[in-house]
């Protein structure tokens, strides 16, 4: 019927106006602001595989690690969004074989996970575990220290594919390839220098 639709958080090849909100760009944001506050041993832990914005939410921290010249495979632990699997992925990283100074969350509820882990262990944060949480949801507010977090443009993202129907609607063309609206990083007080530097 020719009906204008749009696609938001998909750039996958298909119909309809494709619209994202950055997902690799805002993980290489969050990544690279923790590699110059000095840290070399980034966690980050995975949302679910069957989201493609998980994908590339883990392919924007793989490549900025790598072109740090780290290598980013033992820092890589698998989650679902959920609070359970951020505290079995944060385990796994503190007990794995490299010591790790900070861990990029792929949710909220994952990040919280986190900061339970640290306190569980006696590790200070920001001190001695830097955490960012990929969502700015009103708990990170909660959490003592307050969460750094990756802030996406929800609102100005559904107000886009609005405008964009309505162009189309109007006989204007449509985007032909995804419209990526960049998030910003709110740093609070869950994220500090290393207190020691490991070598790469």
């Amino acid at each position: 019927e020719n009906i204008a639709f749009a696609r938001v958080g998909s750039d996958d090849p298909g119909r309809g106006i494709c619209l994202t909100m950055d997902d690799e760009g805002s993980s290489e944001l969050a990544t690279q602001y923790l590699l110059d506050l000095g840290h070399r041993h980034i966690g980050f832990i995975t949302g679910g595989e069957h989201y493609s914005l998980s994908a590339r939410r883990t392919e924007g921290w793989r490549r900025t690690m790598a072109a740090a010249g780290i290598d980013p495979i033992p820092y890589l632990q698998a989650g679902n969004f959920g609070y359970e699997s951020g505290l079995t992925a944060a385990r796994n990283l503190l007990d794995g074989p490299k010591p790790i100074t900070a861990i990029l969350a792929s949710s909220g509820q994952m990040a919280l996970a986190c900061m339970h882990v640290a306190e569980e262990r006696g590790l200070k944060v920001p001190e001695q575990l830097s955490v960012i949480s990929f969502d700015n949801a009103p708990v990170v507010h909660f959490t003592q220290p307050q969460l750094t977090a990756i802030d996406q443009a929800i609102a100005p993202t559904i107000a886009s594919a609005v405008d964009h129907i309505i162009a189309a609607t109007r006989g204007e063309a449509r985007p032909k390839q995804a419209v990526h609206l960049p998030a910003k990083l709110v740093i609070r007080g869950s994220t500090a220098a290393p207190r020691q530097i490991g070598s790469g």
